[in-house]
């Protein structure tokens, strides 16, 4: 695949572009459900091209996804 090679540029498709055994890396975030808008959200993150999705955060770790607390 010509498009794939060390230096070569990521693009958000899910492919390693540069060989490096990272997909994505530099051009996506992991959006994780955040029912409160308090910047935590919950359970399996999913990676996604650009910016967040409204309604997500890309950090996890949320214990109480009804407290904005």
């Amino acid at each position: 695949d010509p498009t794939r090679s060390p230096g070569a540029a990521e693009v958000c498709d899910g492919v390693d572009q540069d060989c490096d055994d990272a997909i994505d890396e530099g051009v996506s975030v992991v959006a994780f459900p955040d029912g409160d808008g308090d910047g935590y959200g919950t359970g399996e993150g999913t990676r996604v091209c650009g910016a967040l999705p409204d309604g997500s955060a890309d950090q996890g770790g949320d214990c109480d996804d009804t407290n904005p607390d």
